[in-house]
């Protein structure tokens, strides 16, 4: 039996964390540790996700009161969540800090769908 569960834990399947290096400039992966299981974004994600945010307040795409909204990608996100519901909206101030204070998968995908290259961004935000 332990046997068993040890090959069992030890599948990628069932990882917990996962790691991906690679050298920018070759491509070339210097080291991966699960790199093909599914695992939900971390909060060093979350950051990035905010450099999003920054770019789009820089290039005056959003302001602080403009209003995104949320979709059913979105709402259906794990945990760590606000737990939003499709066709909600939330500021980009709310969604700035949910991101840094509660690390909210649901906002981080807002996020990626209103800066994404959707055929209609309009149907992601809505300019307050």
């Amino acid at each position: 039996f332990l046997a068993v569960l040890l090959i069992f834990s030890a599948s990628p399947v069932f990882a917990k964390y996962a790691s991906y290096v690679m050298d920018a400039e070759t491509g070339r992966v210097i080291h991966e540790i699960n790199a093909d299981t599914r695992n939900y974004p971390a909060s060093l994600t979350k950051m990035m996700t905010l450099y999003m945010v920054f770019e789009a307040l820089e290039s005056e795409l959003w302001t602080m009161k403009t209003r995104l909204r949320i979709s059913a990608r979105a709402a259906r996100q794990p945990s760590s969540k606000l737990g939003l519901k499709r066709g909600q909206t939330i500021t980009v101030k709310q969604a700035m800090l949910a991101l840094i204070t509660k690390s909210a998968n649901d906002v981080a995908a807002v996020v990626a769908d209103a800066t994404g290259t959707s055929p209609s961004p309009s149907l992601f935000f809505e300019q307050a």
